[in-house]
């Protein structure tokens, strides 16, 4: 296939075509390797306006590739006789397993780098999770939402998109992913309340009810000893009926005192349905008004297909679809080091999930929130939370003049699980974050550089969204959605096998252009202490948290930019002396 030279795509790729000639044949080279037409071939039964499957999907994989960003400029330049209608056919088409073909496409990554003793790094392994806002423009795309930016802080219309990444020591390759809505804490939280209030006056009901038995009964028993005593007014007689009565007088105040809590619950559900109602039109389930949830596009699907099963998952929380990806990526032989994730992935079942897998070797090695979950010390098997053990083991703060960091570690139970926890902080400003292992003979010095393996999902996100359209899919089908967001990551795994193949780097854009030496080391240690030792600086200067710009460093382009630079002047300022 020859390629067009006159090609649109930009980015990494675009300064290795300047710098090199002859592109076009490795380009070709990397793409033969990949056999993609071998390897589609058992999407074939499924055809479309009779074209073979395999030959859409070639299609669509190589688009970039031959100068278009879109099916419509493809056929355009005419260098294929797949009509569009055919291509459109088969990113609705439910019964195409995306999911299967991505994983495919990584283990076919995984082969090549595995038969090219060349390729091949020893360094630590790792599945990295984590998820980014997908932005829309149009309300009427199927099962899009409101969602929450944490980035920007901000509410945007369109879906979070959560990827599931192989590190192998050399380059990052997302191996699946899921798209999902929000349908928004305030209605949940709202709806929830009112749902509670309902249960509380059922209950205070229930409550009522006995008591109105049992003052029935009471009142039953007195008029039985009074008729008694009106017959035999014997002392324990009239004993009997001042006791039947005080019993009933009891039962009568129960009844009262129920009637009062049950106006009051009853008061509480009005007060809560009103409150469900006026935040249902400020802040809507899915933060889409009723009208505008009807208007969007619908499309019936069979619920074993794979189609369907994608559209259930878009309900289903991350952290579930999280562990269920785990478990899928370990079973198809992607088997990591570590599992890296940021603080709102940690919790329990995570870490028993990793433990079902200790004996393959997997650790986990996570953030977590400075929250209230308590943790056993193990010196006096006593209970902590975070805060509490911050001002118990604050004596026990050491200083890693490596990083520039003090830190704590502190042996923990957790979950039944003996672990420690590194409550770090950068600069004299910075905040302190907790770190989690159950990797006991990982020091801190260790813990840091492999949790900045971390990064590569943070490159993958900036450099699919910009170069290889990422989350840019206009169709209103959920099932096109999908197929354009695995076309795109495909993409991006053939890239990084180009890249790994031609030029022995692969950390991505990050420390481009910084060094000759990144050519020959994918983690350049020098090149991480002064990146470090920059941030630091800097956070002192604007008295902000270097953890934190280290972050937003990555997710905007500007900051990063100019990150390269000072850690480029400072390298010299270092060479010169």
């Amino acid at each position: 296939m020859q390629l067009i030279k006159d090609r649109k795509f930009k980015g990494e790729l675009t300064t290795l075509l300047e710098q090199e000639s002859g592109i076009e044949s490795k380009l070709e080279s990397v793409l033969s390797l990949f056999a993609i037409k071998k390897h589609l071939s058992f999407f074939d039964p499924l055809k479309a306006k009779g074209f073979m499957v395999s030959d859409l999907l070639c299609c669509l994989i190589l688009m970039p590739f031959q100068g278009a960003s879109n099916i419509f400029k493809l056929s355009q330049l005419k260098v294929t006789d797949v009509k569009k209608d055919a291509l459109y056919t088969a990113k609705n088409n439910e019964y195409i397993d995306w999911r299967q073909l991505l994983f495919l496409m990584a283990h076919r990554f995984s082969t090549l780098i595995d038969s090219r003793s060349s390729l091949q790094k020893s360094g630590i392994t790792a599945l990295i999770v984590d998820d980014s806002p997908i932005r829309k423009t149009g309300k009427r795309m199927e099962k899009v939402s409101m969602i929450h930016d944490h980035v920007t802080n901000s509410f945007i219309l369109g879906f979070k998109l959560l990827v599931l990444g192989f590190w192998d020591g050399g380059s990052f390759t997302p191996i699946n992913f899921s798209i999902h809505r929000e349908k928004g804490s305030k209605l949940k939280k709202a709806t929830d309340a009112y749902k509670q209030s309902v249960r509380a006056v059922q209950k205070a009901k229930t409550n009522l009810s006995k008591a109105e038995q049992i003052l029935h009964r009471k009142q039953a028993a007195v008029d039985k000893h009074k008729a008694t005593a009106v017959i035999n007014p014997t002392r324990t007689i009239l004993n009997r009926l001042i006791n039947a009565t005080n019993a009933e007088e009891r039962a009568r105040q129960k009844v009262t005192s129920c009637k009062k809590l049950l106006t009051d619950k009853e008061a509480q559900q009005e007060k809560s349905k009103e409150e469900r109602d006026r935040i249902s039109k400020t802040s809507p389930s899915y933060g889409l008004k009723r009208k505008e949830k009807e208007k969007q596009f619908k499309k019936k699907r069979m619920t074993d297909s794979c189609g369907g099963k994608r559209a259930k998952e878009a309900n289903l929380s991350k952290m579930e679809m999280f562990i269920t990806m785990l478990k899928q990526a370990v079973k198809k032989g992607f088997v990591p080091d570590y599992i890296l994730t940021d603080t709102w992935f940690f919790c329990k079942e995570l870490l028993l999930t990793v433990n079902d897998m200790s004996a393959k070797g997997v650790k986990l090695l996570s953030m977590a929130k400075m929250g209230n979950t308590t943790y056993t010390l193990v010196s006096n098997r006593k209970t902590y939370n975070i805060h509490a053990l911050l001002k118990k083991m604050i004596r026990e703060v050491k200083y890693n003049r490596k990083l520039k960091a003090h830190y704590i570690k502190i042996p923990v139970v957790y979950a039944d699980t003996r672990m420690n926890l590194f409550l770090v902080k950068f600069g004299q400003n910075g905040t302190w974050r907790l770190l989690v292992t159950n990797d006991l003979d990982m020091n801190f010095t260790k813990a840091m550089e492999v949790y900045q393996l971390r990064w590569s999902i943070e490159v993958f996100f900036k450099e699919c969204k910009q170069y290889l359209n990422l989350g840019g899919s206009l169709s209103s089908d959920f099932d096109a959605q999908i197929a354009d967001t695995t076309l795109s990551m495909i993409q991006y795994i053939m890239l990084a096998f180009f890249k790994r193949m031609n030029y022995q780097q692969s950390f991505g854009e990050i420390f481009k252009d910084i060094s000759d030496e990144m050519i020959e080391s994918t983690l350049a240690e020098t090149i991480w202490e002064l990146f470090i030792e920059v941030m630091v600086a800097l956070a002192e200067v604007i008295n902000a948290d270097a953890m934190e710009m280290q972050i937003q460093a990555m997710r905007k382009p500007e900051a990063m930019r100019m990150v390269k630079s000072l850690i480029f002047h400072k390298r010299e300022l270092k060479s010169a002396a």
